[in-house]
């Protein structure tokens, strides 16, 4: 497993402030094999992009049923009632990543479907760099081992 893998897509969302603006978008997400565990959310802005970086497995999980807490919360968009009904926004097809910082929090909506798609693609490369640092991690830990000669 290669870490030069990277899989980009450019999905469409509708973006929803803490002010309540709607806007329709489209954001990059991406995966690396060089960080097998990670999916990065870069978002447009007036004056460049945002990055998010947040754990691929928050991603999975949030696509049938609440998931995260903190910064990044992740949920089937029929689950965030305070926005579906204030917008009329959350259809059953969509997902809601909300994110949050110290200048307030955005709720960014995606076909459900498009994002299973894009973690579906990054699943076999996914398992392959998984495997590879686990070995890794093995033979790191047998090394200090023998370093120290069996006690730690």
């Amino acid at each position: 497993m290669s870490p030069r893998i990277v899989i980009e897509t450019e999905l469409p969302i509708t973006l929803v402030t803490s002010d309540g603006d709607s806007e329709y978008d489209l954001v990059w997400l991406s995966w690396s094999g060089a960080d097998p565990w990670a999916v990065t959310l870069e978002i447009p802005t007036e004056t460049g992009s945002v990055t998010w970086l947040f754990d691929r497995e928050l991603l999975w999980s949030g696509l049938n049923a609440p998931a995260g807490r903190g910064d990044v919360l992740i949920a089937p968009a029929t689950e965030v009632t305070a926005v579906t009904e204030a917008d009329g926004l959350g259809l059953a097809d969509e997902v809601v990543v909300r994110i949050c910082s110290p200048a307030g929090c955005a709720h960014l909506f995606f076909d459900r479907g498009e994002l299973w798609e894009f973690l579906q693609v990054t699943k076999p490369h996914f398992s392959a760099a998984r495997d590879q640092a686990r070995a890794g991690l093995d033979g790191e830990i047998a090394d200090l081992i023998d370093q120290y000669g069996g006690v730690l």
